[in-house]
């Protein structure tokens, strides 16, 4: 009886325990079921993303073997150029791809001439005097007008480097460095010898350039023609009037075959690049490197970039019948220059734009009230070169070690090889340095000049001096600092800062910059620990006003009444990450492509391939 009381006892004890767990087994059924249930999805979705990826790549694959096919005209001779622009009446915008791709383009009056990659020629535009070069391949009219990109079939077998298009006459520079012009001969201006006024030519035909070296550059404008050879020569030639050619002023009239400017070869100028206008022309010396200095103390720098101007008074303020310095641009080295109607720019290696002329339309960028600029002047809204904002500035130290002031360090002095031109505090529990800018200004980098000079006792180490100023920290605020020293005067300053850096690494200039759009009006110098605290100079590069810089200017050109200026892409942290954001919406495989740039490394860590981010999240479409 026992025994079989406690058996009932026991199954009756299993029961009730069953019955007691009976729920949590259930949900944990649920659970295991759910969790089934999403990571089934999870690989469904996995495998849907994976599908869709590839379905991408495929079409992209078909539509690399249709750009790798070029299409022809029904004619067979050109290729189909799609085209597109920026105002209404032009086709929609798209990116050239393969067989569209051009290399240089240049518009001239009415008709455009476009260098393929290929290194075939290709035209548009009104055809009278002959100036697309098509001859009897328009119908029979070699003044024909010609609407879609069409072949110049004279340069079948010699590819084209450059070309250049006038008012009514074009050129082009094959690769072996000849020169071919077409188009109305009208003032001598296609070099091809005196002819009458109403002639034309249609055919590009070859103007013989007296030089041993291959022409490189060539440029047209209204009534004359002008070139560069590979040995920095200047050749120039058509319509003489008011000074344009530059010979001087018992040249002013019409020159029929090429001339060499004689005074920019004397003058041991090689001219590099030459930029023709309606009635004016810009020549711009080569920039190249030089050494200067001797023994430890050479170094390699830049020379050239210098402009030179010859024309009429009415584009440049002054008659310049022979080729002279353009005023205003001795301090800045010009990589680009361009002459246009009634006005000329140019643009720096700096990244800034100068221009100068007829202030029409507002085409030189600056105020309204400017009606004529006699000298290139600085176009401030799009970009100005930071400049050292600290030279002479109010400055202040923690304190003064044997008279030498915190205004040392920003007396233009970098030499720092004696205490006596350098700034010195006591020896200050974290010792600080700073200087007022005046007003809040974009601070793009702080140099600091080290103290260089070595100990007059051997048994010194050589550095002993200059290791006092690290480690440090660099700090830049909109309020001032406050005047205490110590370990808790360093934290307040940090946290006052806008931004702030940390230098251990001993070295004779230190450099910090800044986070892009650091806008401050002081700058200090701390150092971490106990120490004198010593610099030959601080110099802060910035910017004042406010306003964002759209950035660096990379090529400019000069029209009528018009100037297009192409910046350089900033490098913001967020428009990078904007630009990656639109991309992998658009194409998940992007990201494996963007993420082998260091510049879209945090980019690709935060958004991967672009799962997370939702469509329509606020994007810019692009």
């Amino acid at each position: 009886m026992y025994e079989k009381g406690k058996n009932v006892m026991g199954k009756s004890l299993r029961l009730e325990i069953e019955e007691m767990w009976a729920p949590l087994r259930e949900i944990q059924a649920e659970d295991a079921a759910i969790k089934k249930a999403n990571e089934e999805a999870g690989l469904g979705s996995q495998y849907a993303r994976g599908e869709h990826v590839y379905s991408q790549w495929r079409e992209r694959m078909a539509k690399a073997r249709d750009d790798a096919s070029p299409v022809f005209t029904p004619r067979g001779n050109s290729l189909q150029v799609n085209l597109g622009g920026i105002t209404e009446r032009a086709a929609e915008m798209r990116s050239p791809r393969a067989n569209d791709a051009a290399v240089a383009i240049s518009a001239g009056a009415n008709h455009v001439l476009l260098v393929h990659r290929s290194g075939q020629l290709y035209t548009w535009g009104v055809g009278a005097s002959g100036r697309l070069g098509l001859d009897l391949s328009q119908g029979g009219n070699p003044q024909a007008d010609a609407a879609a990109a069409t072949v110049i079939q004279a340069f079948s077998g010699r590819p084209v480097l450059r070309a250049s298009a006038g008012y009514n006459h074009s050129s082009a520079i094959t690769t072996s460095g000849r020169v071919y012009t077409w188009g109305s001969a009208a003032t001598g201006k296609l070099g091809l010898g005196m002819v009458d006024r109403d002639v034309y030519c249609s055919v590009p035909t070859r103007v013989m350039v007296d030089s041993p070296t291959k022409v490189k550059e060539i440029s047209c404008g209204a009534a004359h023609t002008a070139c560069v050879t590979a040995s920095g020569h200047l050749f120039i030639w058509g319509c003489g009037d008011g000074g344009r050619l530059g010979l001087g002023e018992e040249r002013l009239g019409p020159q029929y075959e090429p001339v060499l400017v004689e005074s920019l070869a004397t003058g041991g100028q090689r001219i590099g690049a030459v930029s023709c206008g309606n009635s004016h022309t810009l020549a711009l010396t080569a920039v190249r490197e030089a050494h200067e200095g001797e023994g430890e103390g050479r170094a390699k720098a830049l020379r050239g970039g210098r402009v030179y101007q010859a024309g009429s008074t009415n584009v440049l303020g002054t008659f310049c019948p022979a080729f002279k310095p353009t005023m205003g641009l001795d301090e800045v080295m010009v990589k680009q220059v361009s002459a246009g109607y009634g006005h000329s720019c140019c643009c720096t290696m700096d990244g800034e734009l100068y221009t100068w002329g007829s202030n029409r339309d507002g085409c030189l960028g600056l105020p309204r009230s400017t009606k004529f600029a006699n000298f290139p002047q600085l176009v401030t809204c799009l970009y100005v070169s930071p400049k050292n904002l600290a030279m002479g500035r109010p400055s202040r130290q923690s304190s003064v070690y044997d008279g030498l002031s915190a205004g040392m360090a920003v007396d233009g002095d970098r030499s720092g090889d004696h205490y006596r031109k350098c700034s010195c505090t006591q020896q200050d529990p974290q010792g600080w340095w700073e200087v007022d800018l005046g007003q809040l200004v974009h601070v793009h980098q702080v140099k600091i000049w080290n103290r260089c000079d070595e100990p007059k006792d051997p048994s010194m180490e050589r550095n002993f001096y200059a290791k006092r100023l690290f480690p440090c920290w660099v700090m830049a605020s909109q309020e001032p600092f406050k005047d205490d020293v110590g370990g808790a005067a360093l934290l307040d300053a940090m946290n006052t800062a806008v931004a702030r850096a940390h230098f251990k690494e001993e070295q004779r200039c230190l450099v910090w910059r800044c986070p892009d759009q650091t806008m401050a009006r002081y700058v200090r110098v701390q150092l971490q620990g106990f120490d004198f605290l010593h610099m030959a100079q601080v110099e802060v590069f910035g910017t004042t006003g406010a306003r964002r810089s759209p950035g660096k200017v990379t090529h400019c050109c000069a029209g009528k009444y018009v100037t297009t200026a192409v910046m350089a892409a900033m490098q913001d942290s967020a428009d990078v990450e904007t630009v990656y954001k639109r991309a992998v919406q658009a194409d998940a495989f992007n990201a494996e492509v963007l993420r082998e740039f260091e510049t879209f490394f945090a980019a690709y860590d935060q958004w991967g391939r672009g799962d997370a981010i939702k469509l329509g999240s606020g994007l810019e479409t692009a």
